[in-house]
This record gives C-alpha cells, structure tokens and sequence, in this order.
C-alpha cells in the first residue's frame, strides 16, 4: 500500500461540515469513496489514506454535506500524481493548484510581504502572496532602520477599489529614507523583508551628470569615481599585474551618491577593485567603467590612454559618410573571418588578422583585408568584441558569439595575442586603423539590452537590482529571453550606456553602433544617446533590432520598435524585405518571391522603395531610406544559401545559383542601406544549422575555398557593389528624392521594373533602368524610347558596358537587368 498525506486549508476556517472525495484514476479509473480529516493545525485540515500501491494517480473534491453532496469548493476535479510510499500535498479552498511543499502553499496562501522596494524617499512598493484577503489592509506595518533602531508605523493603501485579492500594497513613510541603511518592512502576520531601494535612485539626488566615472589616469595621478549611492563605505584595492596587494585607501563620499580618491604617482597598469559595504554585507566588485581587465576577471586594471595607442594613432580618422545610404555593410565574426585552414592569415580569430597586406587563401586569391577591398564593401560590423562571458577567457578553444556581455568597455581578451595587460586595448585599435587605411568604416555589435548572470554582475554587487528591470516581485524582466535586461529607462543606466558608447567612438575610433534587441533600450533613450553621439560625430551609423524577444516590464519609455524610429535618422532591419523576398524566416515551408511565391511581389515594392511612403500611399515602417536596413541573411537563422537548398531541394544548383544573385541584387539596387553576411559572396554554408552561436568552428567558420569554388558569383556580388558605389542614384537618402526619380515600370505581375530618372540624387547616369524576373523563363520587356547601356544581366554586372538595347530588353529567368541612358 502507498500513504497519501493530503492537507486542506480554507480561508473561512470552517472545516465542519466538509470532507474528501477521492477516486484511484490511473492506471484505471475506480469508484471513490469519502473520508474525513484526522486532524486540525495552523495550515487547516489533514487527510492520510491508504491507496493500492498499483495506483499511480488518484483524483479528488472537497465536498459539504458528506454524501448529500450539497456544495463542492471547486467545479473542477483536481488530481494527484503518488511517488514513492509516501505522498504529502497541500490544497487550498477555491484553488486547483497542488503543492509539494508546505513553503509553497504558505506563500500562495497567507498573506505575506515578498518583496519591498524603495520607489521614492518616502514610499514603499510591497508585493505580497498572490491570494492575500483584502483584510490584509487593515493590518498595520513597521518600517525599521536597521543602523539606528528607527521606526515608522504605517498603514497599507492600495489602488484596487474591487473585491478581487490584491498583489501589491504601498506603505507612505512620515520621513525621508537613508538609502544607505538597511531597512526591513515587518506587519502582524509577515515576516521582516528586507528593503531594496530602486526607482528612489532616479530622483535628482542621485543623478551624476559629469564624465569622470571610473578611472582617469596620466603619468603624475589617477582619479578614481563610482557611483554606488547605497554603500556605507567604498575602499580601494590596488594590486600589482600578480594581484599582490600593493595599496588600500578608502575612498570618500561625494556628489549625487558617487564615492572619489585621488592617487598621486603613476599607477598606470596596476591592478584595481572595489570594496563595498552595502546594508550589512561586504562584497568586492570591479569598476563598471573599467577600461582594462585582468584574465581572470577579478580586477579591472588602471589605463593611461596616451600609453594605450598604437603608432601614429592620432592621425586615424573613421570613414566619412554623407549619408547613411552611402553605407555597404558587411557583417562578420572576428574569429569566422579566419579560423578555417584555407584562410592564409598568420593570426586566425584574433585582431591582427586585418593588419597584413597581401595575404592570399590556399587557392591563391585574396583574403584578409585585401579581400574587402576588392569586394568594395564600405563598412565591417563585428559581432560582438566587448568582453563577454560563458567562457573563461583562458579557454581559447570555446566558441562564442559574444552575446553574453560582462564589461563594456573592455576589448575581448581571447581575440588578443596575450590576454595580460593592454595588448587587446592596442591590438583593438590597430586593427580599426587598418581597416581605416584601406577606406574600410568599422561598426560595433553592442549588447545593452542585458548583462551575463546578472546577479553576479558588476552592476548587482555595485548597487543591488538597480541596473536591472525588475518586476514588483523581485522577478527579472525577460524581454531578451536569456533572463534579464537592463533598465535604460533609469538615469544612471542611460548613462552608462551613452558613456560606453561614447567612449568607443572617440577612444577606438569606430564609425558605428548595431544595437542588439534594440526595441528594449526604448524610444527616448535611443533618441537620447543618438543626440549625444551625434553632437561628437554626426555622421555616425546608428541602427539596430528593432524587436525584442519576449515580453518586457519597461515602464516610463517605449519599446523601439519597427516604426516607432520614424523621424530619428536611425536605422532598423528590413525584416519585411528579407521575408518577403525568401518567405517568413520561422517558416521553411513558404517560399517568398524569388521562390515563386508572387504574392508578396507589392512587400518586395515598398522594400525597393525604401520603406517610406511612396506615390501618395502609406507607407511601410520608415519616414526616410536612410532608416531601414536592407538584408536577406544574417548571424541569426539560416544563411542565404542554406535557405535557398532547403527551399528549392529540386532545383539544380544553377537554379539556385540564380536565385541567390537575384536576391541579393534586389537588395543592392533597392533604396536604403544594403547589409551583407560574411561569405554570402561565395554562398557561404553552416551545414543547414540556424542558431550556431555555440556551433564551433567547424560549422561558422568561413570556408575561403568556396571563394575559388564560386568565384563568378563572388564577381557578381562585387559588380553590383561596385555599381551601388559609383552611382548615387541607388542610395538617395530622402523620401523626396525617392518620390522624385523613382518610377515602376507597368509590367505584367510577376515582373518587377522600375526607372531612376533624371539624374537621381545628382547621378552621372540620367536614367537608370532596372527589370527583374522573377520566373523559369526569358521575359521580353519594352524600353522607353532611346537607346540604352546594359551593365547588368543574367550573372554578369558592374559599370562596364555589356551592350547596347533598344525598343527591347531581354530578361533571363531569375535575373536582374540593369541598363542606363
């Protein structure tokens, strides 16, 4: 026999008149029979029945009136999985959930503080047991200051004016709050729980608004600022390169909750962390605004700039654009770039691998730096190179994407030759100065819609929950989907984010920013951070995600969503253009347009057009072509070619080879800002694999054979950017223009054509032609009158004539023509 331990509470306390009805319902259901309870305690009632070991799963009621069955507590039947000889639950009145512990239910059940945080100097937001009794009101509470024995009586208020059961209470305090004393909120039936102070930190008081956080050093001294308003005491630790003690100070409190110490001498290269007393622990933390990092983490390291520089760095520029659509983006993984055997670099997967000219794959042609060149690409966007987390960096042989930041304004140590010292602060900017010196721009893929384990952040043991959206109860906000955000709708965060930035663009030099789930840093803060940037470099490239990855808790702001960036000159991605043109990229079983799903042939038009509204219609997401990033493939999902094979399995390898030409020329000669993957060139393969952020070498990295193996098509890819680049009418920046010069062609569906008339955004060219056929067989399509320069077809293209047409124009199956007068 097996032993069922079942207890019942009611919230009327009135256990008279009712009983159990309980049945065996698996592996076969049997007849019930009733029971009565044994005994009574604090919890409620308790049942103990005996049930045949064969039984595995039993179902119950709690009835009134025993086998007159007068009243059940619940419609439902309620059931129980037994495990082992002894099963022990706890039930409650009204609710069909069934604990496995009594701490489970007690916390449901009772009415109890938990969570409390410090919204306002004199307001607290409570969170209690998700069924407390409204009568919960009428208990009163004591707020204690837990340094000096203070203590305030406080009645609860609510905003709920029904019967329903509340979640949240507020507590309204005679006095001010010391942030920096623990406090404990205690009442007549809760226990004491601790006070967080939270939003209180967004008030005036708190908010530091100068450039000196972290450490400014030179030869004669070293200034050290932290934010840390609800610390007791802040100490300095100095260690030496071994992390041998060599000094340690403790710093004073200063303006708006941030604690400063001067140190004369020269400390650059030493070692540096934080001691932190805050509400009764210790804990040690490294400078969030660190700008060097010791291997293993655990000290940020003290950086002179001036001595942080390679040769000649003052002389760096970055690429100077005049539009946002004169940008050609190439996007790639540091260690993608050369980790496979073919690549020819003496230093694979680390930042030098930029540095030397002239290098050649085993087949011979270009490859490094050389090879962006050649193809005419104007910018690299690098996943991400801050320093990241998941692995030591001492595991050289882990792959990462980097989507797991710890610091952020630290270059990632295991793309250095060394991870000691300040070889990855040089290497970083020697490799921008390459990049520089061949016209090639640099953009950074930054992560701050969350932080790596973020109870065991920086940020956490700094100021506790302060970085992090938090809900009422204590619980992360997940809109990231990997267990958190960061909080950029507070002021402190917002600045960090802003500084980092900033720090990048004036300290690295970079050209521009790829926020990661860019949607959750919200619309004011990105119109903020865009304004700051902007003051120092207007022409810097700002675009991003313009979604989130699950449901967020950001209060105050508003999700910078598709849409919402109209109007503010930053860019987001085009996943309209990119499903339509390949099919929905969840979904592998619908084709879009180049696969011969002609239905989405009017998405594909409001892509060439940029997005923007167009002839008088509505238009799509964007307000000008400069905010909408043009794609077909990505680090995320499958890459181009992969989504063509596992589309089109049937199709020849021509076929498919056409189909991906056509794709990407559609998106070259469209209006707005052109993105490419690294090695889409020459149809780049990760074996049909999606998410390879943890996939390893063998599937990421960029095999340089196939560039030899499909070397037309890397011609092609190169024509076109070469036609994108020398002629301006493919990247007007405004609506305007756009609704100026832009013209489609009336051809029958499923053909696509469109002119760029009369010297479009001031082209050499005055009318540029463009037909696209998206079908098995060969079009015919008619010319306005004159005669017409073919730079464009089938698998050739670039801006050296190929022939001259007139009155008609061929069109080959799955191919763009592209003709000029």
């Amino acid at each position: 026999m097996r032993s069922l331990v079942l207890h019942y509470h009611r919230s009327d306390h009135l256990y008279l008149d009712w009983d159990l009805w309980l049945w065996p319902s698996s592996p076969q259901s049997h007849p019930g029979r009733g029971y009565v309870f044994l005994r009574q305690d604090e919890y409620g009632v308790t049942f103990q029945i005996q049930v045949a070991a064969a039984v595995s799963q039993v179902g119950f009621v709690y009835r009134r009136g025993g086998d007159n069955w007068t009243q059940k507590d619940l419609a439902q039947d309620r059931f129980i999985l037994l495990s082992g000889q002894v099963t022990e639950v706890w039930t409650a009145a009204g609710h069909l959930q069934v604990f496995r512990s009594y701490e489970q239910a007690r916390q449901f059940i009772f009415p109890e503080v938990m969570k409390a945080y410090l919204d306002a100097p004199n307001r607290i937001t409570m969170t209690i047991s998700p069924t407390a009794s409204r009568d919960f009101l009428h208990e009163y509470f004591w707020v204690t200051d837990l340094m000096n024995s203070d203590h305030w009586k406080c009645n609860p208020v609510t905003s709920s004016s029904d019967d329903r059961p509340i979640d949240s209470l507020q507590l309204l305090l005679p006095d001010f709050v010391d942030v920096t004393h623990p406090h404990v909120v205690s009442g007549a039936v809760a226990k004491d729980t601790a006070i967080v102070p939270r939003n209180v930190l967004d008030q005036p008081a708190f908010r530091y608004s100068a450039n000196d956080l972290g450490c400014l050093c030179n030869a004669t001294a070293s200034h050290f600022r932290l934010w840390a308003p609800t610390a007791k005491t802040v100490t300095l630790h100095i260690a030496d390169e071994n992390q041998a003690s060599v000094k340690t100070t403790p710093m004073l409190i200063d303006a708006n909750g941030t604690w400063a110490v001067t140190l004369d001498g020269d400390w650059h290269e030493f070692h540096y962390r934080y001691q932190l007393e805050i509400h009764q622990s210790i804990t040690f933390a490294v400078d969030p605004y660190t700008k060097g990092l010791s291997p293993d983490r655990t000290w940020g390291i003290i950086i002179d700039s001036a001595r942080a520089q390679p040769p000649d760095w003052e002389s760096d520029h970055g690429i100077l654009m005049h539009h946002a659509t004169d940008a050609i983006i190439y996007e790639t993984h540091l260690r993608d770039y050369s980790a496979h055997r073919t690549s020819g670099t003496a230093h694979p997967g680390r930042y030098l691998q930029f540095l030397k000219h002239g290098l050649r794959t085993t087949d011979g042609l270009t490859c490094g730096i050389d090879h962006l060149q050649e193809l005419g690409i104007t910018h690299v966007q690098f996943l991400p190179i801050t320093e990241f987390g998941r692995y030591e960096e001492s595991t050289q042989n882990e792959y990462n994407w980097g989507y797991d930041p710890r610091f952020y304004l630290v270059p990632e140590g295991r793309y250095a030759t060394t991870r000691n010292g300040i070889a990855r602060i040089v290497e970083a900017k020697l490799m921008v100065q390459a990049l520089h010196h061949h016209g090639i721009g640099v953009i950074m893929d930054v992560v701050f819609n969350h932080a790596f384990h973020p109870t065991a952040s920086t940020f956490h043991k700094i100021v506790p929950e302060y970085y992090f959206r938090t809900r009422d109860d204590g619980s992360f906000s997940n809109g990231t989907g990997v267990g958190n955000e960061l909080a950029s709708e507070r002021p402190m965060v917002r600045k960090f984010i802003t500084d980092a930035l900033l720090y990048w663009l004036t300290e690295y030099h970079v050209d521009g920013f790829r926020l990661d789930l860019m949607a959750l840093i919200g619309k004011s803060a990105m119109i903020e951070i865009a304004a700051a940037l902007r003051a120092v470099r207007p022409d810097v490239l700002l675009y991003g995600e313009p979604w989130a990855a699950g449901d967020s808790s950001m209060v105050g702001d508003t999700l910078f969503d598709k849409g919402v960036q109209r109007g503010t000159g930053i860019a987001v991605f085009n996943d309209h253009l990119r499903d339509a043109l390949l099919g929905p990229v969840f979904d592998r079983n619908t084709p879009g347009y180049v696969g011969g799903n002609f239905g989405t042939i009017d998405a594909v038009k409001r892509g060439v057009v940029g997005s923007v509204a167009y002839n008088g219609q509505t238009g799509d997401f964007a307000s000008e072509p400069i905010e909408t990033i043009n794609y077909v493939s990505c680090h995320d999902n499958l890459t181009l070619w992969d989504r063509i094979q596992i589309n089109d399995p049937w199709e020849t390898e021509r076929t498919r080879i056409a189909m991906d030409r056509l794709t990407q020329a559609i998106i070259l000669v469209s209006q707005g800002i052109p993105f490419l993957q690294s090695g889409e060139e020459f149809l780049r393969t990760k074996h049909g694999k999606e998410n390879t952020y943890l996939a390893g070498d063998f599937v990421n990295a960029i095999d340089w054979h196939r560039k030899s193996e499909y070397f037309p098509v890397f011609s092609y890819y190169k024509g076109l950017i070469q036609l994108r680049r020398e002629h301006p009418a493919f990247r007007m920046p405004t609506a305007q223009q756009v609704n100026d010069h832009l013209e489609f062609l009336a051809l029958p569906p499923p053909l696509l054509g469109w002119i760029l008339k009369d010297h479009a955004n001031d082209d050499a060219w005055k009318h540029i032609l463009v037909a696209i056929n998206p079908t098995h067989t060969v079009v015919h399509v008619a010319l306005p009158d004159g005669i017409w320069i073919v730079v464009a077809e089938n698998d050739r293209a670039g801006t050296s004539p190929l022939g001259f047409v007139e009155k008609l124009t061929e069109v080959a199956p799955l191919s763009c023509t592209i003709l000029y007068q």
